[in-house]
């Protein structure tokens, strides 16, 4: 019986260690989602909705390739405007008559305009505190024929693509080009870029951010 309670005892100690243990690495931010993606704490429930939004993906990683990405720009991006966040802003660049592009690289004529979808559509996200996604067609379609996107990654059937914060950090969906031409999804610096509609009474968690 002594023994078997001494065993209990040892049993319920390393548990508590590794319980400890897991708090202690939350508490100082070295592997916390709140740190990574915020630069600050949150509360548990925060906690919780941000890694539902992102998913399970190694932030840290992801972030270092991300400035390693970025860090060697050609030298003829200085010339170009930039958002907020320092990253080229393409769309002014074009509307600014800064830069021209091509239709194709090859200088054969375009195939027959596909049109230029000037609708707005919106992207639902499933956790109550994340603002709506208000997506500009119209852009997109200037830049890039319907087969790019369409069927895949986006099927063209409203509410049946369904996907994460993180799969897009991760180079799928948006993330075909976002993250590797247009300005990366992998900073809270860029929320309000695409989550801009706010549900009734909502204050998005990660604070209002310039656009």
């Amino acid at each position: 019986m002594e023994r078997k309670l001494l065993l209990l005892v040892l049993l319920l100690s390393c548990f508590s260690g590794v319980v400890t243990a897991s708090k202690s690495e939350i508490t100082d931010g070295s592997s916390d989602i709140c740190m990574e993606f915020l630069g600050r704490d949150c509360d548990d429930v925060q906690r919780r909705l941000l890694q539902e939004y992102v998913g399970n993906i190694d932030i840290q990683s992801l972030s270092n390739k991300l400035q390693q990405d970025f860090a060697g720009a050609p030298r003829a991006f200085t010339a170009l405007p930039k958002d907020h966040a320092g990253f080229v802003n393409w769309n002014k660049a074009v509307t600014d008559g800064i830069i021209r592009p091509l239709g194709r690289l090859d200088g054969k004529p375009e195939k027959a305009n596909e049109g230029y979808f000037a609708n707005m559509m919106v992207f639902n996200t499933k956790v109550p505190e994340i603002p709506n996604v208000l997506f500009p067609h119209g852009m997109h379609t200037y830049w890039l024929s319907c087969e790019s996107c369409h069927p895949k990654p986006f099927d063209k059937k409203r509410g049946s693509n369904n996907f994460t914060m993180g799969e897009i950090i991760q180079g799928e969906f948006c993330g075909k080009c976002h993250g590797k031409v247009s300005f990366p999804p992998g900073t809270f610096k860029n929320c309000n870029r695409c989550h801009i509609l706010k549900k009734q009474g909502q204050t998005a968690f990660w604070g209002d951010q310039p656009k």
